[in-house]
Protein backbone atom coordinates (compact mmCIF):
# COMPACT_ATOMS: atom_id res chain seq x y z
CA UNK A 1 0.00 0.00 0.00
CA UNK A 2 1.44 3.45 -0.40
CA UNK A 3 0.13 7.19 0.70
CA UNK A 4 -0.54 9.66 -1.49
CA UNK A 5 0.87 13.00 0.64
CA UNK A 6 -0.43 16.35 -0.20
CA UNK A 7 0.01 19.62 1.48
CA UNK A 8 -2.87 21.53 0.66
CA UNK A 9 -1.32 24.89 1.12
CA UNK A 10 1.49 24.54 -0.79
CA UNK A 11 0.57 21.67 -3.03
CA UNK A 12 3.27 20.03 -2.70
CA UNK A 13 2.97 16.04 -3.18
CA UNK A 14 4.70 12.82 -1.91
CA UNK A 15 3.93 8.82 -2.02
CA UNK A 16 4.96 6.91 1.37
CA UNK A 17 5.64 3.12 0.89
CA UNK A 18 3.90 1.68 3.75
CA UNK A 19 6.45 -0.62 4.76
CA UNK A 20 6.14 -2.51 7.90
CA UNK A 21 3.56 -3.99 10.03
CA UNK A 22 2.92 -0.50 12.02
CA UNK A 23 3.36 3.50 10.56
CA UNK A 24 3.51 6.46 12.92
CA UNK A 25 1.82 9.82 11.67
CA UNK A 26 2.83 12.59 13.20
CA UNK A 27 4.44 15.70 13.47
CA UNK A 28 8.48 15.81 13.38
CA UNK A 29 9.88 17.00 16.62
CA UNK A 30 13.50 15.63 17.48
CA UNK A 31 14.25 14.02 19.51
CA UNK A 32 10.38 13.44 21.18
CA UNK A 33 8.87 12.20 17.87
CA UNK A 34 10.71 10.36 14.59
CA UNK A 35 7.12 9.40 13.05
CA UNK A 36 7.18 7.14 9.89
CA UNK A 37 5.06 9.82 8.35
CA UNK A 38 6.51 12.64 8.90
CA UNK A 39 3.81 16.02 8.63
CA UNK A 40 5.01 19.55 9.79
CA UNK A 41 2.22 21.86 10.94
CA UNK A 42 0.61 23.06 14.38
CA UNK A 43 -2.53 21.03 13.79
CA UNK A 44 -1.05 17.52 13.68
CA UNK A 45 -0.08 15.87 16.53
CA UNK A 46 3.83 14.59 17.23
CA UNK A 47 1.43 10.85 17.73
CA UNK A 48 -0.99 11.44 15.34
CA UNK A 49 -2.20 8.37 14.31
CA UNK A 50 -0.68 4.50 13.97
CA UNK A 51 -1.73 2.70 10.37
CA UNK A 52 -1.34 -1.31 11.28
CA UNK A 53 -1.35 -4.17 8.78
CA UNK A 54 -3.76 -6.86 9.82
CA UNK A 55 -4.16 -9.81 7.82
CA UNK A 56 -7.36 -8.75 5.86
CA UNK A 57 -5.70 -4.93 4.91
CA UNK A 58 -4.69 -1.54 7.22
CA UNK A 59 -6.65 0.21 9.99
CA UNK A 60 -5.98 3.21 11.31
CA UNK A 61 -6.10 4.43 15.18
CA UNK A 62 -6.20 8.22 15.98
CA UNK A 63 -3.90 9.27 18.42
CA UNK A 64 -3.81 12.76 19.26
CA UNK A 65 -5.57 15.38 20.43
CA UNK A 66 -5.74 17.09 17.06
CA UNK A 67 -8.57 16.13 14.50
CA UNK A 68 -8.21 12.93 11.54
CA UNK A 69 -11.26 12.71 9.15
CA UNK A 70 -11.41 9.55 7.27
CA UNK A 71 -14.06 10.32 3.85
CA UNK A 72 -15.26 13.10 6.22
CA UNK A 73 -15.70 11.17 9.62
CA UNK A 74 -14.10 12.60 12.72
CA UNK A 75 -12.23 9.37 14.26
CA UNK A 76 -12.48 9.04 17.71
CA UNK A 77 -9.56 8.69 19.95
CA UNK A 78 -8.02 5.29 20.80
CA UNK A 79 -10.58 4.00 18.01
CA UNK A 80 -9.60 1.38 15.42
CA UNK A 81 -10.85 1.92 11.87
CA UNK A 82 -10.63 -0.18 8.62
CA UNK A 83 -8.94 1.46 5.40
CA UNK A 84 -9.56 0.54 2.03
CA UNK A 85 -7.39 1.96 -1.53
CA UNK A 86 -8.93 5.25 -2.52
CA UNK A 87 -9.56 6.44 1.23
CA UNK A 88 -8.61 9.77 1.86
CA UNK A 89 -7.71 11.36 5.25
CA UNK A 90 -7.33 14.47 6.28
CA UNK A 91 -4.94 15.72 9.24
CA UNK A 92 -4.28 19.39 9.23
CA UNK A 93 -3.54 20.68 6.04
CA UNK A 94 -2.61 17.43 4.35
CA UNK A 95 -4.41 14.97 2.43
CA UNK A 96 -3.36 11.72 2.56
CA UNK A 97 -4.89 9.25 -0.09
CA UNK A 98 -4.18 5.46 0.23
CA UNK A 99 -3.47 3.29 -2.90
CA UNK A 100 -2.54 -0.27 -3.89
CA UNK A 101 1.03 -0.67 -4.71
CA UNK A 102 0.20 -2.50 -8.25
CA UNK A 103 -1.83 0.55 -8.89
CA UNK A 104 0.88 3.18 -8.38
CA UNK A 105 3.04 0.40 -10.85
CA UNK A 106 0.66 0.98 -13.72
CA UNK A 107 0.63 4.63 -13.46
CA UNK A 108 4.43 4.50 -13.84
CA UNK A 109 4.11 2.36 -16.71
CA UNK A 110 1.40 4.62 -18.57
CA UNK A 111 3.67 7.45 -17.96
CA UNK A 112 6.69 5.31 -19.32
CA UNK A 113 4.50 4.55 -22.47
CA UNK A 114 3.68 8.05 -23.06
CA UNK A 115 6.90 9.43 -22.68
CA UNK A 116 7.70 7.18 -25.54
CA UNK A 117 4.87 7.91 -27.84
CA UNK A 118 5.58 12.04 -27.26
CA UNK A 119 9.41 11.18 -28.13
CA UNK A 120 7.82 8.63 -30.92
CA UNK A 121 5.87 12.15 -32.43
CA UNK A 122 8.73 14.18 -31.87
CA UNK A 123 10.85 11.83 -33.96
CA UNK A 124 8.87 11.91 -36.71
CA UNK A 125 8.06 15.72 -36.55
CA UNK A 126 11.50 16.00 -37.20
CA UNK A 127 12.24 14.07 -39.78
CA UNK A 128 9.12 15.71 -41.72
CA UNK A 129 10.64 18.96 -40.98
CA UNK A 130 13.98 17.83 -42.43
CA UNK A 131 12.05 16.57 -45.92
Amino acid sequence: MQVVVHNTLSGDRRVEVLDGDEILIGRPDPPASNPDIALPGRMVSRRHALLRQQEDGWTIEHLGFNETLLGGLTLETDRIYKLSPGDELRIGQYALSLRETEEAETESALRAREAEFIRFEVAIHDELLDR
